[in-house]
C-alpha cells in the first residue's frame, strides 16, 4: 500500500456520514500494512547491523557519511 492509496481513498457516504464497516475495514488494511512495514524495517536494521559488525570484525571501515 502506497501513501497515495490512503490520500486517494474514497469511502461511499451512508445515510448519515460515511459507511462505518467500509472505514473500519480500510483502517484494518492499513494497520496491517503498517506492521508488515515496521517488522520488515526491524529485520532490515538487524541485517544491516550483522553486516556492520562482520565488516568490523573484518577490519573494512566506513566513512561517517557511508554508515548513514
Amino acid at each position: 500500500m502506497k501513501k497515495s492509496d490512503i490520500i486517494e481513498k474514497q469511502f461511499n457516504r451512508a445515510f448519515w456520514g460515511y459507511d462505518i464497516v467500509e472505514v473500519d475495514q480500510f483502517l484494518d488494511e492499513i494497520v496491517k500494512e503498517l506492521e508488515h512495514m515496521e517488522q520488515e524495517n526491524k529485520l532490515l536494521e538487524l541485517r544491516n547491523q550483522m553486516l556492520l559488525d562482520r565488516m568490523a570484525r573484518d577490519g573494512v571501515s566506513l566513512s561517517e557519511e557511508d554508515k548513514k
